[in-house]
């Protein structure tokens, strides 16, 4: 009886460390296990920001083409962008046939001397193109330091727009004043200012716009007709109609009595 006793308290304590252990090594795994797991989803801040969408914009350029039609044939033209810059093309459909519309070198040869800044052919500063005089020349647009000095350029007089400007920045020079005395960051305006070119299509010549005035930007509230003879805007829930003339003396001077509007 004294042996079976014995026996029976050897087996109870040898089942007690065997579970112990089994214990024990089922917590080391679980702890191994969750380590691992946390490791595994741990997030890649870093990476994911290179899939961001001003990331990826960097990398992927034109996947398609934008048709921009001649007014006075059935040609088009179009520009497509690589990494290895912007490219423009000159479409015939009637005839099969797609040439560039000018040499990104001889552009960018002709607008460094035109503006006294150097650009090459990969990156050409040209903006807001636009057939113009029944589709012979491309006029567009440069963005150069406000105070660049242009080759030749002609002294222009101020205009309304000029003092208004000025009257701009004065405030906003007050207003970096007041912030760098209270400690916050001043915020720089926009030290550019836009020249024109126009490209002949036929000899393939800029010249520059000196004395362009660009016509003004036509408010959201106004619907154009094609011919531009015609214009409908919404107030009250109701939709009205203004002539070419109307229209013109509505953009001179906001609220002019002597506008005349047709329901």
């Amino acid at each position: 009886m004294g042996v079976r006793a014995g026996l029976a308290a050897a087996s109870l304590l040898a089942a007690r460390a065997w579970a112990g252990q089994e214990n024990l090594a089922s917590a080391a795994d679980a702890e191994a296990s969750s380590a691992d797991r946390t490791s595994r989803v741990a997030p890649n801040y870093a990476l994911e920001e290179r899939f961001l969408p001003d990331q990826v914009s960097k990398l992927v350029f034109d996947l398609v083409v934008t048709p921009h039609w001649f007014g006075e044939s059935n040609r088009f033209w179009y520009s497509y962008e690589t990494p290895e810059g912007t490219r423009y093309y000159l479409v015939d459909p009637g005839r099969k046939a797609k040439a560039p519309l000018w040499d990104n070198a001889k552009v960018a040869a002709a607008l460094s001397l035109l503006t006294n800044f150097p650009y090459d052919a990969r990156h050409l500063p040209v903006k807001r193109l636009k057939l113009v005089d029944k589709d012979t020349r491309m006029r567009f647009q440069v963005e150069i330091r406000k105070d660049a000095v242009v080759p030749n350029e002609p002294k222009r007089e101020r205009s309304q727009e000029d003092i208004e400007e000025q009257r701009k920045e004065g405030e906003m020079k007050q207003g970096e004043q007041e912030d760098q005395t209270a400690g916050t960051p001043a915020e720089k305006p926009e030290q550019t200012r836009t020249i024109y070119f126009a490209y002949d299509l036929a000899t393939g010549k800029i010249t520059r716009l000196d004395n362009f005035a660009p016509p003004k930007k036509k408010p959201l509230w106004a619907f154009l007709s094609p011919d531009e003879k015609t214009v409908v805007f919404a107030r009250g829930h109701n939709l009205y109609q203004l002539d070419a003339a109307n229209y013109a003396k509505a953009l001179e001077k906001a609220g002019d009595t002597s506008v005349v509007e047709a329901l």
